[in-house]
């Protein structure tokens, strides 16, 4: 996030991924274009299209809705925009991609949770297409690690257990 991005109010704030974009943008400085409008209203597209926005953040659901309108109608303004609130159907990213492959345009994929401020880890988008599915590298200053039935920690490959996120962005008590 750079202080030249604007952003947009596509999520509510009271949703904890539209919080923590607010705040990334907030606190780096960028403009944030505040609007109460959907995705699937005109007004919308038109305040991206008027305020040069350069990102944006979504979940899968929007990113289904968002991947048709941009058949069409793609914002040449946009540098990234990034994906988090779920796990999104790899179909879908693959058509994601492809369009903003043809539009010079990254895609950020994200996994998070509510306790540590919605990003726990992230995709690069260089390896978006190649690793989808994956959740990518745990956010600087973050650790994952799995536990096993056990309770202990799994050190081999390729095994099955719980994972376990450790960091300061971890809400007391989890």
């Amino acid at each position: 996030i750079k202080a030249s991005d604007i952003t947009i109010t596509s999520l509510p704030i009271s949703y904890v991924y539209g919080l923590s974009i607010f705040n990334t943008h907030l606190f780096s400085g960028s403009i944030i274009v505040m609007t109460n409008k959907s995705i699937v209203e005109k007004t919308f597209w038109e305040l991206v299209h008027q305020n040069k926005v350069s990102s944006f953040g979504g979940v899968p659901f929007q990113y289904s809705i968002i991947e048709k309108i941009f058949r069409k109608n793609f914002p040449k303004s946009l540098r990234y925009t990034t994906q988090a609130g779920g796990k999104m159907n790899n179909v879908l990213i693959n058509k994601i991609l492809k369009i903003y492959k043809k539009n010079n345009v990254k895609f950020i994929q994200m996994y998070g949770a509510a306790e540590a401020t919605a990003r726990m880890s992230y995709l690069k988008w260089k390896d978006a297409k190649n690793k989808i599915g994956s959740i990518g590298k745990e956010i600087p200053g973050g650790k994952f690690h799995l536990i096993g039935e056990t309770g202990k920690k799994i050190e081999k490959k390729f095994h099955k257990g719980e994972l376990v996120f450790e960091g300061k962005n971890v809400f007391m008590g989890y």
